[in-house]
């Protein structure tokens, strides 16, 4: 029995030394609840620091196969993987969906992901763009990124996406002759 307790408590030791902590806040913001993933000191908001340490996390489950690049595969897998668990996904079992393997066209990283243009992305290239990410998002440039953030920026992602919606619908309408009625209409 005591050996069983200090091998647990050896155990614990190193997981706490190698990974952060899985805890999480939950923000509230006017009617929403925002969960911060990456909050691991449950302060209510999310430095650089925690960012990248989740940032780092996320690249390790990323990497199926270990190799120290993320691909647009194994991005694609886990985009697979994540659709299965859900609700409905359709009538495959998530296990036949999780593992099939999709052609690298199937996703593409953005170009300023993979700076030096091999098709795959590092781990010093991933933590580069997340670093980015972290400074868009911190709106007032305190250093954190809080709930209120987070609900402010993704109204201003909706706001942008709006107008280049409607722009397109418009860019549509003045292509189409008179009368003519849209695909999507049909």
């Amino acid at each position: 029995m005591k050996r069983i307790l200090i091998v647990l408590g050896a155990a614990a030791c190193l997981a706490a030394t190698s990974a952060p902590a899985l805890a999480e806040s939950v923000q509230k913001v006017g009617d929403k609840s925002v969960r911060m993933a990456a909050d691991y000191n449950s302060d209510g908001k999310v430095s650089l620091e925690e960012h990248l340490a989740w940032a780092k996390q996320a690249f390790i489950q990323m990497d199926l196969d270990g190799d120290g690049y993320i691909t647009p595969s194994e991005v694609a897998q886990l985009q697979m993987k994540r659709l299965a668990t859900r609700p409905n996904h359709g009538k495959a079992a998530p296990d036949e969906v999780a593992n099939q393997v999709l052609p690298p066209a199937a996703y593409q990283f953005p170009p300023d992901l993979d700076t030096d243009g091999d098709g795959k992305v590092s781990l010093a290239e991933h933590l580069a763009w997340e670093t980015k990410n972290f400074k868009n998002n911190d709106l007032n440039g305190d250093g954190f990124i809080t709930a209120k953030e987070i609900v402010e920026r993704e109204k201003m992602v909706k706001a942008e996406l709006d107008t280049k919606f409607r722009l397109l619908r418009e860019q549509n309408q003045s292509a189409k002759p008179k009368g003519a009625v849209a695909d999507y209409q049909k």
